[in-house]
């Protein structure tokens, strides 16, 4: 059996601080699917190519924060031409864990076991996923991020990490904000993740 490098969600898991900020996307259905699509105007949506698939966390692709950061992605890589559409697929189907949180009564557990088969921030992972993976972003405990690099550069993988102090896990899209290092991390984090796509897609 393989090593277990992410363990279970955690509380920080399911907290957030929203962001404040006027969503650019719009709410379709893609196979019965509800979506997020932040795209490019229709004067230049020809030109698109290129299509970022952003899987959210435990809050899903519809909660403020992570519209924000899609639609980051979408003004940003427009600003360098690179022409990408993001697609924020809801495999919550409207149940994302922060319509819960403040029940009283809730059971994470429950909820997970009905609404999360699959989540989109590093839990349960073990090494197996990495042998079969190209390239993840992923924060988690230092030994296992190290073991993870391990095994890309064995495979000879192309691969990029962004470690960030002072911030935890979740911090690229449910940080606080009004505290500097965690804007700036954040900040940086969606950067960097624009700088790989431009860089390894276009």
């Amino acid at each position: 059996m393989s090593s277990t490098l992410a363990g279970p969600l955690t509380d920080h898991c399911f907290t957030s601080v929203a962001h404040s900020g006027t969503p650019k996307g719009e709410s379709i259905t893609i196979a019965g699917v509800p979506t997020y699509l932040s795209a490019p105007q229709a004067s230049a949506a020809s030109a698109v190519e290129t299509v970022i698939l952003y899987f959210s966390d435990v809050f899903g692709p519809f909660y403020i924060n992570a519209q924000l950061v899609q639609d980051y992605f979408l003004v940003c890589v427009l600003i360098g031409e690179a022409g990408f559409t993001v697609v924020g697929i809801d495999y919550f189907f409207g149940n994302p864990v922060h319509l819960h949180l403040k029940k009283s009564g809730f059971d994470r557990s429950t909820w997970r076991t009905k609404t999360a088969g699959a989540l989109a921030h590093p839990a349960f992972l073990d090494e197996d996923h990495f042998e079969k993976l190209d390239e993840e972003d992923h924060t988690f405990p230092l030994a296992s991020r190290r073991r993870a690099e391990d095994i890309m550069v064995a495979r000879r993988s192309t691969y990029h990490f962004q470690v960030f102090s002072g911030v935890k896990h979740g911090f690229a899209v449910r940080c606080d904000p009004a505290i500097d290092t965690q804007r700036w991390a954040k900040e940086e984090s969606a950067k960097g993740i624009v700088s790989w796509f431009d860089r390894f897609t276009v």
